[in-house]
């Protein structure tokens, strides 16, 4: 459950969260990959054949050039024996209030509540 609550949490307003650059977020999760990746001992083309991509495409994520799809990015934490969160660049929550300003306004009040309470599990949460 903390993995969705990271990808929740990301999806929320990660632009904002990273000083409104999505290209610093893609650079930032694939130099944890290519970390992770290297503390398994595995080389970008065996990462590769683990997860049915090309050697190009490992590559290129972990240079923050490719955008990585949400299943691809669980075969891979999942092949490198990591969670999702481990690959996420860190992320800093500054308060439940300042959370629940960046919930979507179209979630109805049971969403919202859900929402805070599931952020508010999660390591940073209050």
């Amino acid at each position: 459950m903390i993995d969705i609550c990271h990808v929740l949490v990301y999806n929320i307003n990660m632009v904002e969260a990273m000083g409104n650059s999505q290209r610093e977020l893609y650079l930032q999760l694939g130099k944890r990959i290519r970390e992770a990746r290297k503390d398994a001992g595995l080389t970008q083309a065996e990462l590769a054949s683990l997860i049915s991509l090309s050697r190009t495409s490992v590559t290129n994520i972990e240079l923050g050039r490719q955008h990585i799809l949400l299943h691809t990015l669980y075969d891979m934490a999942s092949a490198l024996g990591r969670e999702v969160r481990d690959l996420m660049p860190e992320m800093k929550l500054e308060s439940r209030e300042d959370l629940t300003e960046k919930i979507p306004e179209d979630l109805d009040e049971r969403e919202r509540e859900w929402v805070v309470s599931v952020v508010s599990t999660t390591e940073g949460g209050e």
